[in-house]
């Protein structure tokens, strides 16, 4: 099972509702199926109901900072969102 993790990054003024109240930074968890991430996401203690479906295939888990450190824990990988992006692209057009 691989699942990645990127930077955290502050998302200020874009965090609306009550997703303010887990702060401003986050970074994406993701993984190289949906099946995996969703695994994985209950083994940190994330709920399914939470999953990102974007109007992309990028399918994926917001995370705050101390999440993030726990995922890495167990075993995520550090990776570059535009890695991530680059490679969605890729599959897209294959």
């Amino acid at each position: 099972m691989t699942v990645y993790v990127d930077q955290i990054r502050d998302y200020g003024g874009m965090v609306k509702g009550q997703a303010r109240r887990y702060g401003t930074r986050w970074c994406h968890m993701w993984a190289d199926s949906e099946e995996e991430l969703r695994v994985f996401a209950v083994k940190i203690g994330m709920r399914t109901p939470w999953i990102q479906h974007p109007m992309t295939k990028r399918v994926h888990f917001d995370l705050v900072p101390r999440r993030r450190e726990l995922a890495i824990q167990c075993g995520a990988i550090e990776k570059e969102v535009r890695a991530w992006q680059r490679e969605q692209r890729a599959e897209a057009h294959s």
